[in-house]
């Protein structure tokens, strides 16, 4: 009896394990099918995928085109696209990224601006279709130049709050005379993800002086500006923080080098210097700070940036006049915005030793931040500062060779006489 039990159970373990056979070869097969439907779909995405760089060209009128770089890349890592324009060279990476690799349409927008869409159609090396700009349709015309990509893409995943980088060096990029005992750095408007800046706006200076390029938050971490990440108001603060924290640190290894330390910055980047004496006082030689505001009115910061609203300012009769553009900011650009031009620096900076902020500029026909009011212009004549008009300046033109040399040069004078 038994025996009889033992073959019976030797018997049933025999069947289990061909059954087991059975299914192991089954799951087999559908593991070699699965990976080689895989590499064949792979090959079949690879063919259709857009990778590379194409020269644009955006028809604004019969008199006048605006050239573009466009630079497209499929993320393995993301399973989707990344990638970045550049204009008047100035780099801004792409938003909403679409490919229909069926109808061959391209959609994309941009960082800095959420009614700023492109619809393409790619023909082999071509490229065809529009650009949306204040509800306005432009024609775009262009020819694939390369495969690779002529300009660095970031790719990114949620938003992360940025860590400091623990090499100081990669706080800031330099050129010119790195062999110079004065030191000039350049804090940039924005908020942009890549430096605007580069050494041909400094030709004057590039054998006298080492140039420094500082970083902001934004630059050093690619999960900022991303509509999609979501950033807050509270996150926008932390990150602010973080790129005057950069400015601090970058002065102070300067500083550590005994080099005369002369610190220029503008529109944005003017916000980011006065936070950073805010925060820090003045340990720089000298400071200048061009198309920045002491005490930006609440039409522009709440209305204008938390509400994501863009307007131009104009005067009729010594009196502001605020006029809504076609266009607004993403959330992420209005909230860092937002966060650090909402402060009265007038008074934050009431009882701070401004002497070696040596001159403050502005441009009288600025529509973007404005020129500076008459009790911002009483605070800063209290404290000695030199104030600089440039009478037909835009935004833009604050932005100049011209407006840096002057201030360059009155900071090389100040120190000078130190």
């Amino acid at each position: 009896m038994y025996l009889n039990e033992h073959l019976r159970k030797t018997k049933l373990n025999m069947i289990n394990l061909k059954s087991f056979d059975t299914h192991f070869q089954k799951l087999i097969y559908t593991i070699i099918i699965l990976f080689c439907a895989n590499i064949y779909s792979a090959h079949g995405q690879s063919e259709n995928l857009l990778q590379g760089t194409w020269k644009l060209q955006q028809v604004i009128s019969s008199k006048q085109k605006k050239d573009m770089t466009l630079n497209i890349q499929y993320s393995t890592n993301y399973n989707r696209y990344f990638g970045n324009i550049v204009a008047f060279e100035k780099i801004t990476s792409l938003d909403n990224i679409s490919f229909d690799a069926e109808t061959r349409i391209l959609k994309f927008s941009s960082h800095m601006r959420n009614n700023h869409s492109f619809k393409l159609l790619v023909n082999g090396e071509k490229i065809e279709g529009t650009v949306t700009e204040r509800e306005i349709d432009y024609d775009i015309s262009g020819v694939k130049t390369d495969s690779s990509n002529a300009t660095e893409i970031k790719e990114y995943g949620a938003y992360e709050r940025t860590t400091l980088p623990e090499n100081i060096k990669d706080f800031y990029l330099e050129a010119g005379n790195t062999s110079s005992d004065i030191v000039l750095l350049i804090v940039q408007g924005g908020p942009f993800e890549e430096m605007q800046y580069t050494i041909n706006q400094f030709e004057k200076w590039a054998n006298k002086l080492h140039i420094v390029f500082v970083k902001q938050a934004q630059i050093i971490n690619p999960t900022i500006l991303p509509p999609e990440n979501g950033l807050t108001l509270e996150d926008a603060n932390y990150e602010n923080l973080i790129s005057v924290k950069m400015l601090h640190n970058t002065i102070q290894n300067f500083k550590d080098q005994d080099k005369k330390v002369l610190v220029w910055g503008v529109s944005y980047g003017a916000w980011v210097i006065q936070k950073y004496i805010a925060e820090y006082g003045i340990g720089a030689d000298a400071i200048s700070i061009a198309a920045g505001r002491l005490d930006l009115e609440p039409e522009m910061w709440k209305e204008g940036k938390m509400n994501q609203k863009v307007f131009d300012i104009t005067y009729k009769k010594n009196k502001r006049v605020y006029t809504e553009m076609g266009f607004t900011y993403t959330k992420p650009t209005s909230y860092l915005l937002a966060s650090i031009n909402k402060e009265r620096y007038s008074k934050s900076l009431s009882n701070i030793d401004l002497s070696k902020l040596v001159v403050y500029q502005y441009g009288k026909k600025d529509g973007t931040t404005g020129r500076l009011s008459k009790p911002e212009i009483e605070f800063l004549k209290k404290k000695n500062v030199e104030i600089e008009i440039c009478n037909k300046c835009y935004h833009r033109q604050m932005l100049s060779e011209k407006i840096i040399n002057s201030a360059t040069q009155k900071m090389i004078d100040f120190v000078n006489r130190e």
